[in-house]
């Protein structure tokens, strides 16, 4: 048998058998003479094209295509046109089709967001549905299927009966027929029939007894008049009022009268015509009656509501008496007695001055006192320094202090060795401070100065303590 080959394939076979490179080929419709079987692997995996955008093979004819280990031996079915058609919708790009979308298994529109089961009846959503337009209310929608928010219906001294598809509610009165047999305490319900039960009143014909009804009525109080609940009483300012004239006899078993501070002296507040008896005391001059009451005693002498002193009774140097008046010399220089009383148990008042000797050995008095200290080193401080300042002799309290340095600024702080006072910072310039925290001390107390955390160097400290013995 003999074969003829075309030339291109003898050319084919040449350059093969020398190891030519041919850099592409021409392969036409096979002929009936010969049949050729070979692959066409590129030599580089990735890299080579078979035909370009401009220079394309007329048709492949294969039995099978794959794309991506993605093998195929027929089209898929339907049209091959691609519906999708590329548009821009607020923004962002997009696909679009006027062909009918059919989710098949669903449709996704995240991992978590799922439109799943629709039919031709239902659409199953298993994430939540927003609707942003509308705020938290019932929804309704209109005869067009748009969704809107319901605003809502009621009724007006009735009950809702029924409440219609669109929302409409059909509005009746409460009749016992109405009702479900139960007991609402004085009501019971039987048979749609409303019974009142027995509540202790009695029921004769048209009349309640003992019912409590002030709740329930319109009743109100007049001018004088006070009501409350059932009982209606007569206000105290009834019987008589400013500007009231009363006449005939009246009976005040129990009066307390009480003059008015708003009346002026000259204004009668309570008149009485005839006699007056108090504490069983008849008297028709009231005046004359209490002066009574009145006696005088040594030196003192009362007569017609005046009391004057008998300055014979009056004794001593620098007490003066004259008339009502009994004085003393300003410089309180006095001895004597005074209605028997030695004038020397008498108190100095504001002004007053002392002059001679006093023992006030055996009284215990509170005073103010100032109390000063100085500390010197030959250098300057490098730490904390703690002076002792002996102890409390009684008992103090220290209320402020005043500070100065040499150079610099100094912290100082008072206490009892435990308890600190409130730190004061000494400068150059004298400060007055305040002492409010631990500020007291007993008879007796160890009493500490702690210097310390200095500036600039400053090599000696001066304090003055406002001190209040016998506190």
């Amino acid at each position: 048998m003999r074969y003829l080959l075309p030339l291109s394939f003898v050319a084919l076979l040449g350059t093969l058998a020398f190891g030519f490179y041919q850099p592409e080929y021409n392969f036409g419709a096979p002929t009936n003479s010969v049949r050729l079987e070979r692959s066409i692997n590129p030599e580089t995996d990735s890299k080579w094209e078979l035909g370009t955008s401009t220079l394309a093979w007329l048709r492949v004819f294969t039995d099978e295509l794959c794309l991506n280990a993605d093998c195929k031996t027929a089209w898929p079915g339907g049209s091959s046109a691609f519906p999708f058609t590329p548009q821009t919708n607020y923004g962002t790009t997009t696909v679009a089709t006027s062909t009918v979308i059919w989710g098949k298994y669903g449709l996704h529109a995240s991992s978590t967001s799922h439109f799943d089961n629709a039919t031709s009846t239902f659409q199953t959503i298993l994430t939540s549905l927003w609707l942003p337009t509308l705020t938290s209310a019932l929804l309704q929608t209109d005869a067009n299927g748009l969704t809107a928010e319901y605003a809502g219906a009621g009724c007006t001294n009735q009950v809702v009966e029924d409440i219609s598809a669109l929302g409409a509610t059909t509005c009746v009165s409460i009749e016992s027929e109405q009702l479900g047999d139960d007991d609402w305490g004085d009501i019971t319900i039987t048979t749609n029939v409303a019974a009142v039960e027995d509540d202790s009143h009695a029921h004769t014909g048209t009349t309640i007894s003992s019912l409590d009804i002030s709740d329930d009525t319109n009743l109100t109080a007049g001018d004088h008049l006070t009501l409350t609940n059932d009982d209606l009483d007569v206000d105290d300012d009834f019987i008589l009022n400013t500007g009231d004239v009363g006449t005939g006899s009246y009976t005040f078993p129990d009066l307390n009268a009480t003059r008015s501070t708003t009346t002026s002296a000259t204004t009668t507040n309570f008149t009485v015509t005839g006699w007056v008896s108090i504490l069983g005391e008849a008297f028709t001059n009231f005046t004359t009656y209490v002066r009574s009451l009145f006696t005088g005693g040594t030196g003192i002498a009362i007569s017609s509501g005046d009391i004057a002193f008998d300055c014979s009774e009056v004794e001593g140097t620098g007490i003066n008496c004259s008339g009502e008046n009994i004085t003393l010399d300003a410089t309180g220089d006095w001895t004597g007695t005074l209605d028997g009383t030695e004038g020397t148990n008498f108190a100095l008042v504001g002004g007053d001055t002392y002059t001679g000797t006093h023992d006030f050995s055996g009284a215990t008095v509170k005073q103010h006192l100032y109390a000063s200290f100085t500390y010197a080193t030959s250098t300057a401080w490098t730490g904390t320094t703690t002076i002792p300042l002996g102890p409390a002799y009684t008992a103090e309290s220290w209320s402020g202090a005043k500070c100065f340095t040499d150079a610099g600024t100094v912290w100082v702080s008072f206490g009892d060795g435990t308890n600190q006072m409130d730190n004061i910072q000494a400068s150059t310039t004298v400060g007055t401070n305040t002492l409010t925290t631990n500020n007291t001390f007993t008879a007796s107390e160890k009493r500490f100065v702690n210097v310390g955390t200095p500036a600039s160097s400053p090599t000696k400290i001066s304090c003055t303590v406002d001190r209040i013995v016998n506190n």
